[in-house]
């Protein structure tokens, strides 16, 4: 974790600079299911604030956007950000996702 004085000059500095790739956390049915998403070698995560989520200037800044999916009969359309944090920290560490990433990159299919 790291806390950036000039947001989100800063975020996207740290891009460019580290060669990060910025994955935010959204409630948001056009955004890529958690479960599917390969993520980069490097990624940052972004969560919003519980309520209004990412602000404009945050989702502005990602090159990839992400939902949990909810099931309809949940009676909730969202997590609490330390839930929903969890479950995005445990997929992007999970050998699981480094085989979506070996075969979005061609490696690890089989053929």
């Amino acid at each position: 974790m790291i806390r950036l004085d000039r947001w989100p000059d800063e975020l996207v500095e740290l891009r460019a600079s580290r060669g990060f790739s910025i994955v935010g956390a959204v409630v948001d049915a056009a955004a890529t299911p958690l479960a599917a998403f390969a993520p980069p070698p490097r990624t940052v995560l972004l969560l919003g604030a519980e309520g209004p989520g990412l602000s404009a200037a945050a989702q502005a800044t990602c090159d990839h956007r992400v939902t949990i999916p909810m099931a309809p009969s949940a009676g909730a359309d969202s997590l609490n950000v330390a839930t929903a944090g969890a479950i995005c920290l445990y997929h992007l560490s999970s050998p699981q996702a480094s085989g979506l990433r070996l075969q979005a990159s061609g490696f690890g299919s089989g053929s």
